[in-house]
């Protein structure tokens, strides 16, 4: 008995729908062997979802108690879509934290109830740009060049701004 909707689905579908997005994800490994090949793309695939305030991927860093956390997201970017060949994505998730830059700042977390991002963290923007390097030697071809020159560049000379100068929370550079 629910009071939800009943769902009609069939175990069959289920289990071919999964197998096919297994298989989709292990295919940039068909040819390596090693166990962790096997099973990363599969495990880092589970904490990649669409947040609906955005349209966009995010990463649930801490799934399952936590939301998307932008310093999470960016300290756990590289093993879970560059290093399993999600550069796509990878790049929508970077794309969607340049547009919530403010004052320096990306997002550390993005509230479940679709409230205004909350920017209280010194380091995620670090991490950022860290992750922007990450992608361009992941990627290493012209048309990832073009679309950080393009769309991340601006963010992240923002970001090195505002750290110089001082932002929000107090966060500034040393001037040693």
């Amino acid at each position: 008995a629910t009071i939800e909707k009943e769902l009609n689905i069939c175990p069959e579908e289920v289990f071919r729908s999964s197998r096919a997005r297994i298989e989709e994800l292990q295919a940039p490994f068909k040819n390596d062997n090693r166990i962790i090949a096997k099973y990363l793309p599969i495990s880092a695939d589970h904490f990649i979802v669409d947040r609906d305030s955005t349209n966009c991927k995010t990463v649930l860093a801490g799934y399952p108690w936590f939301l998307d956390w932008g310093r999470d997201t960016m300290i756990a970017l590289p093993g879970l879509v560059l290093a399993t060949g999600r550069l796509k994505e990878a790049k929508e998730i970077l794309r969607s934290f340049t547009k919530y830059e403010k004052n320096g700042l990306i997002p550390n977390m993005f509230p479940d109830n679709g409230a205004e991002p909350l920017y209280n963290t010194v380091d995620a923007s670090l991490w950022y740009i860290h992750c922007i390097y990450m992608y361009l030697l992941y990627s290493n071809d012209e048309k990832s060049f073009e679309f950080v020159k393009e769309e991340l560049y601006s963010t992240a000379k923002n970001i090195i701004e505002a750290y110089k100068n001082g932002t929000d929370f107090s966060i500034k550079m040393q001037d040693n």
